[in-house]
C-alpha cells in the first residue's frame, strides 16, 4: 500500500519536505513564517498606494467637504487598493488555521471568490475594525457595513468602475478612496503574520510606552506616513497570542 505524500498544511502549498511540527499543523520552513505576509511584500505594496494618496492630498486637503471630489487618480488609487485587497484575501483563506473550517473548506473549492464569500469568514475579524484619521481627527470604520450581500460603498464603488469604466469613473471620490486604503491598512494590522512583520521590521512607530504590554502587542500602530493610527483592541479575533 502506497503511502500518500504529506504536504505542508498551507493550502495549496505543494512543500513535502522539511516539515515543522506547528501545534497540530506541518508546515514548510516558509509557511511557518507566515509566508507572503510576513515577507514584507504585501506591506510595502500598501505603503507605494498611501504615499500616492498623501501626493494628491498636497493638492486637495484631506477635509470632509471635499470628500466629494472626484478623480481619475482616486479611481486609480481605488482600483489598486481593491486589487491589493483581493490578492490578500486569497492568500488569508488559505491560511492553515483555517483548515478545519467548514465555510472555507467549501470556499476553496470554489475557481473563483468574490466579496460575499470573503464576509463569511472575515466579517467576524474586520466588521469593528476602526482607524483614527489623524487629518480629520476622528474614527472611521471602513468594513463596518460589510454583509454577505452587502459590500462597503467603497468596494461597489470598485465594482462600478471595473465593469462600467469611464461611464462609473466619477464616483471614484475623495472618501472612497480614502476608506478603501483605509481597509487595506486595516487587512495588515488584523492578520496576525502581517502583525509581526509591522511590529519587527517596518518603520511603524509604537506610538507610547503606556500601551505595551508584556507578551501581547497592545501598542498603537500608524501607517507608513502617519495618515491612520490603529490601537489594537484588547481582544481581537485576529490576533492571537504569537509573541514571546
Amino acid at each position: 500500500m502506497e503511502t500518500q505524500e504529506k504536504n505542508c498544511d498551507w493550502n495549496k502549498c505543494k512543500v513535502s519536505e522539511d516539515l515543522i511540527a506547528v501545534e497540530t499543523f506541518n508546515l514548510c520552513a516558509f509557511h511557518k513564517k507566515g509566508g507572503i505576509f510576513n515577507t514584507g511584500a504585501l506591506f510595502e505594496q500598501y505603503a507605494i498606494i498611501e504615499e500616492d494618496f498623501i501626493t494628491i492630498l498636497k493638492y486637495i486637503p484631506l477635509q470632509k467637504e471635499n470628500f466629494g471630489i472626484a478623480s481619475p487618480r482616486f479611481s486609480d488609487l481605488l482600483i489598486r487598493c481593491c486589487v491589493a485587497i483581493e490578492i490578500f484575501f486569497k492568500e488569508w483563506i488559505n491560511h492553515y488555521r483555517y483548515s478545519e473550517n467548514i465555510d472555507v473548506i467549501e470556499l476553496r473549492k470554489k475557481k473563483k471568490l468574490n466579496i460575499s464569500d470573503f464576509n463569511k469568514v472575515f466579517s467576524p475579524i474586520l466588521k469593528d475594525s476602526k482607524l483614527f484619521v489623524r487629518q480629520l481627527d476622528e474614527d472611521i470604520f471602513p468594513f463596518e457595513n460589510w454583509e454577505e450581500h452587502n459590500a462597503p460603498s467603497w468596494w461597489n464603488c470598485y465594482n462600478n468602475i471595473k465593469h462600467h469604466n469611464t461611464e462609473k469613473e466619477n464616483t471614484a471620490t475623495m472618501e472612497m478612496a480614502m476608506n478603501s486604503l483605509a481597509a487595506l491598512f486595516i487587512l495588515h494590522c488584523e492578520q496576525t503574520d502581517c502583525l509581526k512583520y509591522l511590529y519587527k521590521f517596518s518603520s511603524t512607530n509604537l506610538i507610547s510606552i503606556q500601551w505595551v504590554r508584556l507578551k501581547y502587542i497592545k501598542t498603537p500602530l500608524e501607517s507608513r506616513r502617519y495618515l491612520f493610527l490603529y490601537k489594537i483592541p484588547e481582544k481581537s479575533p485576529g490576533h492571537g497570542s504569537w509573541q514571546s
